[in-house]
């Protein structure tokens, strides 16, 4: 099983973090990274789109795999032309 999970804090350069975590296995330390605001920004940039293809790619496949989440969609849809139209 994977867990994934981002924290994001401002650290001053003259200091170290360690993270640690725990489950029903074990505690163990986490992967720390450091990035500059500016570096972290462009990493972002770069990866959004496919992070976002990803994330919709799963939720259409849900959404067409399980009849009663299609049903619930498509009347949110209608509820959303609904009011637009009603404007």
């Amino acid at each position: 099983m994977e867990y994934s999970t981002a924290y994001f804090v401002a650290v001053p350069k003259n200091r170290n973090v360690t993270v640690w975590d725990t489950d029903i296995e074990a505690e163990r330390q986490l992967e720390v990274k450091k990035f500059r605001l500016t570096e972290l920004l462009d990493e972002f940039k770069k990866k959004i789109k496919r992070v976002l293809r990803m994330v919709l790619g799963a939720f259409w496949k849900k959404i067409v795999t399980e009849p009663s989440l299609q049903a619930e969609f498509e009347q949110r849809l209608k509820n959303v032309n609904n009011y637009k139209d009603s404007l």
